[in-house]
């Protein structure tokens, strides 16, 4: 069953907001938006270099983590997070071999982590969000990119 569509529309945001009626192809031209993100919007990198056989990931230093994995690496995801809230963050990884990444406490589509690219300078990009405050992550991954 399709909802009726009226034929005009008043928007307005607040008391002292102007309205505005009119159809609604036009009401687009009324809504006035502004997102206000810290830096507009740019997130701070934070790159970690060389990492050994373990690195705990911290998001104190940015969302966006860059790492080079000059050996097989076990990752434990960052805690310590607000209970209740929900982030995420992007993991760059440059392979400088035929090295492997394990990620504690990630769930992963079909179950299935992923593999990294094998070789050397290869990477991929992982991105990961929790919606509990760290309690359960998710992670995905875009392989092999050039």
């Amino acid at each position: 069953m399709a909802l009726p569509v009226p034929d005009s529309y008043t928007v307005g945001l607040g008391a002292s907001t102007p309205t505005h009626s009119g159809d609604h192809d036009n009401i687009r031209n009324a809504v006035d938006i502004r997102v206000q993100t810290k830096d507009g919007g740019l997130e701070d990198v934070s790159a970690v270099g060389n990492v050994g056989s373990t690195e705990t990931l911290s998001l104190t230093a940015g969302n966006i983590i860059t790492v080079n994995n000059d050996a097989s690496c076990t990752y434990t995801m960052p805690s310590g997070l607000t209970s209740g809230k929900g982030i995420s963050f992007t993991l760059v990884v440059t392979n400088k071999g035929a090295f492997t990444a394990t990620f504690t406490g990630v769930k992963w589509a079909s179950a299935i982590a992923p593999t990294l690219t094998s070789g050397d300078t290869k990477v991929d990009i992982f991105t990961f969000l929790t919606i509990d405050g760290g309690t359960t992550w998710y992670g995905t991954c875009v392989q092999d990119v050039r």
